[in-house]
């Protein structure tokens, strides 16, 4: 018969943060009666909470921000969630500003915000904000605002070199992205086939849930989609808002959204509105849906 598992020891978070990151550190030795469990039935879901604003890597000191919860998140392959402790907007609405390029998801997980209004994560024009590479997992961003992604290259017209998509997040994933509550503004493409001012996905699905994709844009010869480009995957609106996107280019279609192969474009209870596309045969100011 399975047993409950015990409780994780304090500062467990903090160990797997020092491994990561090679810190050696004393231990101590605790002894306990072993037990039979089911590894059937048998899942690990972890939460890490953030507890600072800082954009660092340091396992030695007493906090955990937020690039330090995802490397403890990526390193446990269980569908894990990260919050936010409440002090870091006890005073009112606050930013992480990176410091260290794109934060890098490759694990299932759920990063749940206090609100879109009280707290953003700004890639300050220096990076994308997130990225998820090839896999097959889900990732969830619920009560938060991403702003001042920027990417600035060359892409790929086969789609072979898709690291320049996504000017707030490039979701290489075959699996699902949702945006609970959350809003993605005021990121940036700019190169020839460098896809997604806000999001970018290939053959994922982006999925929007009371949320708002705006002002972002593209800029380049064929930089489709100035919300949202989706190679194949379905995108799907509730609720949710594309407003006053832009892309500029040449054949810069899809200005709000750019469905690009076989998905689909659903909208229930929402708008796409304010808009635009400039440049030589640049279609669908709105939403461009080339097959689905």
């Amino acid at each position: 018969m399975s047993q409950p598992s015990r409780p994780k020891r304090p500062g467990s978070s903090r160990s797997l943060l020092h491994r990561l990151l090679g810190i050696k550190q004393s231990r101590r030795v605790f002894k306990r009666r072993l037990m039979m469990e089911s590894l059937e039935t048998r899942q690990v879901f972890a939460s890490f909470e953030v507890t600072s604003l800082l954009d660092t890597t340091n396992g030695s000191d007493s906090v955990v921000t937020l690039r330090e919860a995802i490397a403890l998140a990526n390193a446990n392959s269980d569908a894990d969630t990260i919050t936010f402790a409440l002090s870091l907007t006890s005073s009112g609405p606050a930013t992480i500003t990176l410091a260290e390029g794109q934060l890098q998801i490759t694990a299932a997980l759920t990063i749940t915000g206090p609100g879109q209004t009280e707290l953003t994560i700004d890639a300050n024009q220096q990076s994308r904000v997130l990225h998820v590479p090839v896999s097959a997992i889900d990732v969830a961003i619920e009560g938060l605002t991403l702003t001042g992604g920027k990417t600035t290259a060359v892409g790929d017209l086969d789609f072979a070199n898709r690291s320049f998509d996504g000017g707030a997040i490039n979701f290489d994933s075959t699996g699902t992205l949702t945006l609970v509550g959350s809003s993605v503004t005021g990121n940036l493409t700019s190169g020839r086939y460098a896809r997604g001012g806000g999001i970018s996905t290939y053959s994922g699905a982006v999925t929007l849930i009371s949320s708002s994709v705006s002002g972002n844009s593209t800029e380049g010869q064929e930089a489709y989609g100035g919300g949202i480009y989706a190679g194949s995957g379905a995108v799907t609106l509730t609720e949710s808002s594309i407003e006053n996107n832009t892309t500029s280019g040449d054949n810069a279609s899809g200005g709000g959204i750019r469905q690009q192969l076989f998905g689909n474009t659903t909208l229930t209870n929402s708008f796409v509105s304010g808009n635009s596309t400039s440049g030589l045969n640049a279609r669908g100011g709105g939403i461009d849906n080339r097959s689905g």
